[in-house]
């Protein structure tokens, strides 16, 4: 009932204001995480999951060649390396 009424309407927008937001970044996925979220997002199965992280893992065709996208990711660990943050 409400959304026909608004419906009817006409708006007009008087003003955009654009900010920025910083959130902080989730940490890293775990292989159980991983297989989580791809099963509740996406409705994956894990050996689904895990055979597109394996070819993420081994490489994927770009204009600079084949490169790997991701870390390894049959991992329970949430370290990072330190070079690895101060690329980042």
């Amino acid at each position: 009932e409400i959304k026909n009424e608004l419906e009817k309407e006409s708006y007009t927008i008087s003003s955009i204001v654009k900010k920025s937001k910083k959130s902080p970044t989730p940490p890293p996925f775990m292989t159980s995480t991983l297989q989580q979220s791809a099963s509740s997002l996406l409705g994956f199965s894990p050996t689904k999951t895990m055979s597109i992280a394996q070819k993420l893992y081994e490489g994927v065709a770009t204009p600079q060649g084949v490169m790997g996208v991701i870390t390894y990711m049959r991992t329970d660990s949430l370290n990072i390396a330190k070079e690895a943050l101060e690329e980042a």
